[in-house]
């Protein structure tokens, strides 16, 4: 409700996977929060908008971020440790990892995989990045 609440606050749209998905929220929220109380500047704003999803052509700092907080010392899944491996020996390989990781779990779980993340590892499959 919190959430919810931030985002009228912030008047933050949400897609329709997003009004169900409230686990996403706190990317917008967290965003919006920063940049209106602690004025960070709009490359941080971006990258903490699009931590939870990704996105297509994300910037280095949007990457860092990202995969900051899906290998984050305290996180302890199965392939987290290749994944860690991944990310110190080629950025975009390991983002492209946990980017299908994610897919994959979501669809095992039988949960709908936002189309952000879906486009941004497609993005990388094509050989788009930079």
């Amino acid at each position: 409700e919190q959430q919810l609440a931030l985002c009228r606050r912030y008047d933050i749209r949400l897609d329709e996977l997003e009004q169900h998905a409230l686990k996403l929220l706190h990317a917008k929220t967290g965003a919006a929060v920063a940049r209106d109380i602690f004025g960070v500047k709009d490359a941080v704003y971006e990258a903490i908008r699009w931590h939870t999803t990704g996105k297509p052509d994300m910037t280095l700092l949007e990457k860092v971020i990202y995969l900051a907080d899906y290998i984050e010392p305290n996180r302890d899944f199965p392939g987290v440790d290749e994944l860690r491996r991944a990310v110190y020996d080629d950025l975009d390989k390991g983002l492209l990892m946990g980017l299908s990781d994610t897919i994959d779990e979501m669809e095992r779980m039988g949960n709908p995989v936002h189309h952000d993340t879906l486009e941004a590892r497609d993005f990388l499959l094509r050989g788009e990045a930079k």
